[in-house]
């Protein structure tokens, strides 16, 4: 996946590592790293970290939910399912 394919606020499992997660927030044009608002770690959180390997965006896909559950903390916000209703 190209850093420019990533999504904003979305967690990502890095596919070459057994472990390791972190929820997109930005990168800069020109510049060979991406920005993380959280990153994990084998579950230890890291906030607000940079990635200049690229396998952090040319080796990840989109985490599960399931995946999510096994290491953020249950009162998570990206935990928290609300329903969301269209009125017409």
């Amino acid at each position: 996946m190209k850093k420019e394919e990533l999504i904003k606020g979305k967690w990502y499992k890095v596919l070459n590592y057994s472990s390791v997660y972190y929820k997109f927030n930005d990168w800069l044009k020109g510049e060979n790293y991406i920005k993380m608002t959280e990153y994990y770690d084998y579950g230890k959180p890291f906030p607000n970290q940079r990635a200049s390997n690229n396998q952090f965006w040319e080796t990840a896909r989109l985490a599960t939910l399931d995946e999510l559950k096994s290491f953020l903390p249950k009162d998570h916000p990206d935990l928290l399912l609300t329903r969301t209703y269209e009125l017409w």
